[in-house]
């Protein structure tokens, strides 16, 4: 596989069923999900993250823990209210750490995308709930790695390992604002050159124009996403200092080539998107 760096159409969306769902809550009442969607017809799984307070909280008068977790069970009280209870199929409590939650929420996921499924994950809710820190990760050591950095691990790992087959990956990576697409591989006076929404009548929504680059390793996959969340918008507000004012969508896109049939090839082709959504308010 060579560096190659192409213009076309990325898809950007899919028309398959839900396949899985993580709901991220945070205390005292913001609630943030990473939702997971595959081109298969298994239910929706829903997981809760419960975020510990941060220091802003921790230091304000009138923060009052509204919640409790037993088991897959959340109870919340708000006041003058009686207790509410939600069960989820999975509750990931403060001591979850960034890891733990990759292995609960994406194993299955980047099993099937690995398989030839096309697979969408995505993180939505409040500003300041944790939408970015889970999908994205923050700097530092490797165990503040967050579901897409992990992901691709995980992807070049599958790739090295299973050495009967060719893969090539491409990878891209675009920000929606004000309605605005935005290419973030592209130079910031070029990226929003020529970007249109199409339909495509095979693959659903896709972006024409849209830069697509193979990689070679995980090192330059990640390098890649870095650059994108470096360039895209983010601005101050009441509860994040660096909010994400727009949508990322990173796309890794797998082609899979196997030499081990009678009939001499067999192809697989799979899309993941990895979505780190702007705060909902």
């Amino acid at each position: 596989m060579s560096n190659t760096s192409t213009a076309g159409d990325s898809g950007v969306g899919s028309r398959s069923p839900l396949h899985k769902s993580l709901s991220v809550l945070r205390p005292p009442t913001k609630i943030s999900r990473v939702t997971v969607l595959s081109s298969t017809t298994e239910n929706i799984q829903v997981a809760v993250r419960v975020r510990p307070v941060v220091a802003k909280e921790a230091t304000s008068d009138g923060v009052v823990r509204t919640l409790r977790v037993e088991g897959n069970t959340i109870y919340v009280h708000a006041k003058d209210e009686e207790e509410k209870k939600f069960g989820f199929d999975t509750v990931l409590d403060t001591s979850a750490t960034q890891a733990a939650v990759f292995t609960r929420v994406m194993t299955r996921p980047i099993e099937k995308f690995v398989s030839g499924v096309n697979v969408c994950v995505f993180c939505y809710g409040q500003t300041g709930s944790g939408k970015t820190w889970t999908m994205l990760g923050g700097p530092g050591s490797d165990e503040a790695l967050g579901l897409a950095p992990r992901a691709l691990n995980s992807i070049f790992a599958f790739c090295k390992t299973h050495k009967e087959s060719i893969f090539t990956l491409t990878v891209s990576a675009l920000e929606i604002y004000n309605e605005t697409l935005r290419d973030l591989m592209r130079a910031s006076d070029d990226a929003e050159c020529a970007l249109s929404l199409r339909e495509h009548p095979g693959r659903g929504p896709v972006v024409h124009n849209l830069t697509q680059m193979e990689v070679q390793d995980v090192d330059e996959a990640t390098g890649i996403l870095e650059r994108a969340m470096a360039a895209r918008v983010v601005g101050q507000t009441n509860m994040n200092e660096h909010s994400s004012r727009s949508h990322l969508i990173f796309t890794v896109s797998l082609v899979q080539v196997d030499r081990g049939d009678d009939l001499g090839v067999t192809r697989r082709t799979s899309v993941l998107h990895l979505v780190d959504l702007a705060g909902s308010e």
